[in-house]
């Protein structure tokens, strides 16, 4: 039983590394106050994809969606792009949602949010949605 805990552990550890490892390769910010600065400088809006550690669908999010290279070439084109572990906080408290992963736009004017999307979005479906927003 200490074996099974131990290794739970561990890979959560793992995981968590991992989202500023993700946040790192791809060029993500992980301060909400500093993408909002950012976004406004450079006249853009901000994608805030929230994260928990334990959150395998969060994993799935990031490797076969936001690292594919059509993807990523259009949310560096119209957002800062933000990611965040939703366990230790950091953002204001209007965008918590129990549910991950979560994807929040963000109008970086007057820092109100264009659309949330939660849940998994495969890359036809979240293309679809970057289209929505209207970027």
């Amino acid at each position: 039983m200490r074996k099974l805990f131990f290794l739970c552990v561990m890979i959560g550890m793992l995981h968590a590394s991992s989202i500023q490892d993700f946040a790192n390769e791809m060029g993500y910010e992980t301060n909400f106050k500093t993408a909002m600065i950012k976004a406004k400088a450079e006249g853009k809006d901000v994608m805030f994809f929230m994260v928990t550690q334990y959150c395998p669908w969060c994993k799935k999010y990031e490797r076969f969606t936001l690292k594919k290279p059509e993807v990523d070439k259009q949310i560096k084109a119209n957002y800062v792009p933000l990611i965040i572990n939703r366990e230790k906080k950091g953002f204001p408290e209007e965008y918590y949602v129990k549910i991950t992963p979560v994807m929040h736009f963000i109008d970086a004017k007057n820092e109100k949010k264009i659309l949330t999307s939660i849940g998994y979005k495969n890359k036809k479906d979240f293309l679809e949605i970057l289209d929505k927003v209207g970027k």
